[in-house]
C-alpha cells in the first residue's frame, strides 16, 4: 500500500509547522534580545543616577566645609578684633576665646556674634574679667530685646558709664532697659538714643537713678515725647532742680539770681541732708499742690517755673500714677531680662519640635 502525503500551496504540511516553529522561535529571541538592551539601559541609567547623586552630596558636604570655614574665620578675625581693643595677653585672650565658643553653643548666638559683644565692651574700657562675667548680661538684653549682641554692649556699657555702675552690675542695666521697653511704649532704640543726650554731669549733680530717668523716658515717649525732645526737657527740669546754667551751654543763663520758682510753688528740692531729691517725689508733690486747679492754669504755673519743658513736665505730673507703676516695675526688675530670654529660647525649641 502506498501512503499519500497531503500538500497545500506552501507545500506539506510538516514543513509549513517547522516554517512557523522557526518563526516563533525568531519571535522570541527578538523580546529577549530587546528586554537584555532595556535592562543594560536601566542599569546605565540607575548607574548614572547614582553618579549624580553622590555628586551633589559632595558638592554638598564641599559647601557644608566651606561655609564652616568661612564661620571659623569670621570668628578668629572678630576675636582679633577683642584683643586689639582689649591688649588682652595669650592667658587672657584664650579665656575670651574659650568662653566666646561656649556661649555660641549654650546660647541661640553664635560664637562671632558673642565676640562682637565681647568687642564693643573692651571699647568701653571693660577689663578680660569685666568682660567674662559682664558678657551674658549683654546676652538676655540683645535676646529679650530683640537686636544683636553688638549693639547690646554698645548700650549696657554706655549706660554703666554714664551712671557710673561697676560692670560687674551690668545686669542692671539689661533689667531696666528690658522693663523699660516692655512697660512703656518706647522702643530700645528710642530709649538708648534718650540717654545717649542726656548730660552725665546733670545726672550726677540732680542724683537722679538710672531707674528714675528710665521710667521718665518711658513716660514721656507714651505720651509722644522721644528721643531728643526728651532729653532736652528733662534736662531743662533737672537745670530748673539745680538753678544751673545750661550744661551744654554754661554760658547760657537760664535763671535769674533768687530763690529757686519750684521750692516758691512750695515743693522741696533737697532732702534734709542737702540732696537733690528724686525727680518721682518731685513730681508727686506737684500733683497734688496743682490737682485743685483747672488744666489752664497748670500749664500756666508750669511754664512759669519748667519754661519750654512744661508739656513734659505736665506729661509726668497728669500721669503719676502711671509713673509711680512704672517705676515700681523698673526699680524691682532684677532678673527680669534674663527670665525672658530663657522664656524666649525655650520657646524656640518647642517650635522646632
Amino acid at each position: 500500500m502506498s501512503v499519500r502525503i497531503l500538500a497545500g500551496d506552501d507545500g506539506p504540511w510538516p514543513q509549513r509547522v517547522c516554517r512557523s516553529i522557526s518563526a516563533r522561535q525568531y519571535h522570541l529571541q527578538a523580546i529577549a534580545a530587546r528586554s537584555i538592551k532595556t535592562r543594560k539601559r536601566i542599569c546605565a541609567q540607575k548607574n548614572t543616577m547614582g553618579t549624580i547623586l553622590d555628586l551633589n552630596q559632595d558638592r554638598e558636604d564641599s559647601e557644608t566645609m566651606s561655609n564652616s570655614l568661612e564661620r571659623q574665620q569670621r570668628f578668629e578675625r572678630k576675636m582679633s578684633q577683642v584683643r586689639e581693643v582689649t591688649g588682652a595677653a595669650d592667658k587672657d585672650f584664650d579665656r575670651l576665646t574659650t568662653k566666646a565658643k561656649e556661649l555660641g553653643e549654650t546660647t541661640s548666638f553664635s560664637a562671632r556674634e558673642v565676640a562682637d559683644g565681647m568687642k564693643f565692651l573692651g571699647q568701653a574700657g571693660f577689663t578680660t574679667e569685666q568682660i567674662l562675667a559682664g558678657v551674658p548680661a549683654v546676652l538676655d538684653l540683645a535676646k529679650s530685646c530683640l537686636i544683636d549682641p553688638g549693639k547690646a554692649a554698645d548700650i549696657a556699657s554706655n549706660l554703666c558709664n554714664k551712671f557710673s555702675i561697676a560692670a560687674a552690675d551690668i545686669s542692671r542695666v539689661a533689667d531696666v532697659m528690658f522693663e523699660t521697653v516692655t512697660s512703656t511704649s518706647i522702643t530700645i532704640e528710642e530709649l538708648n538714643e534718650s540717654f545717649y543726650f542726656l548730660h552725665q554731669g546733670l545726672i550726677t549733680d540732680s542724683n537722679q537713678s538710672m531707674e528714675e530717668m528710665a521710667a521718665v523716658f518711658g513716660i514721656l515717649a507714651s505720651c509722644g515725647i522721644k528721643r531728643l525732645t526728651a532729653s532736652s526737657d528733662l534736662e531743662r527740669i533737672l537745670e530748673t532742680f539745680l538753678m544751673r546754667p545750661d550744661y551744654d551751654n554754661p554760658e547760657t543763663l537760664l535763671f535769674q539770681p533768687g530763690p529757686n520758682p519750684i521750692e516758691n510753688f512750695g515743693v522741696p528740692i533737697s532732702y534734709s541732708t542737702g540732696k537733690i531729691r528724686r525727680i518721682s517725689g518731685v513730681m508727686r508733690d506737684f500733683n497734688v499742690l496743682l490737682k485743685p486747679l483747672a488744666w489752664e492754669e497748670q500749664l500756666a504755673q508750669l511754664s512759669t517755673i519748667f519754661g519750654v519743658a512744661y508739656r513734659s513736665a505736665f506729661a509726668l505730673i497728669s500721669n503719676m500714677k502711671y509713673f509711680d507703676n512704672v517705676l515700681a516695675r523698673i526699680e524691682h526688675s532684677s532678673g527680669a531680662a534674663s527670665s525672658m530670654a530663657k522664656i524666649m529660647i525655650d520657646n524656640e525649641k518647642g517650635a522646632l519640635e
